[in-house]
């Protein structure tokens, strides 16, 4: 494990020139698919399309049933760069979430950092915080992803 971890930071050292160039890692993407997670309400399979350089369109979802019945979340967020630079992006993402089951909406109010390692420009792992409201109750939300960009 340990030699995975430091051929991951030698190879993000060495790929760090394709960075420094001046090329923006993030240019031109459109569609993305991968999985994200932002608890409370965002968590499953997600499809992100870019419909310009400063905007787009989030859906993700986690849908099972069993004994219980139908659960799942079903969300869907705008996605609203900020900042664009070379490896790293700044967006807000307003949206909403449903669990399904319990018939709850969540409203959500978040800010990412979407990071793309200079070795594997087709990637984009991203963080996530910011807030949720349910009801009449508001929380900190927090997460993560990883996307895949064609």
């Amino acid at each position: 494990m340990r030699w995975f971890f430091l051929l991951f930071v030698l190879a993000f050292l060495l790929g760090g020139g394709v960075v420094l160039a001046g090329e923006n890692l993030s240019a031109g993407r459109t569609l993305g698919i991968g999985t994200q997670f932002t608890f409370p309400g965002v968590l499953g399979v997600s499809l992100r399309l870019w419909t310009n350089p400063s905007f787009g369109l989030e859906g993700t979802a986690f849908v099972f049933s069993g004994e219980g019945g139908l659960w799942g979340f079903l969300a869907g967020r705008a996605l609203i760069r900020m900042a664009d630079t070379r490896a790293v992006d700044f967006y807000i993402a307003p949206g909403a979430s449903y669990l399904l089951g319990e018939g709850k909406l969540f409203g959500l109010g978040t800010m990412g950092i979407e990071f793309t390692p200079p070795f594997a420009p087709a990637l984009a792992l991203n963080v996530e915080f910011g807030f949720f409201f349910v009801q009449s109750q508001v929380g900190m939300s927090f997460g993560s992803g990883l996307h895949f960009y064609f």
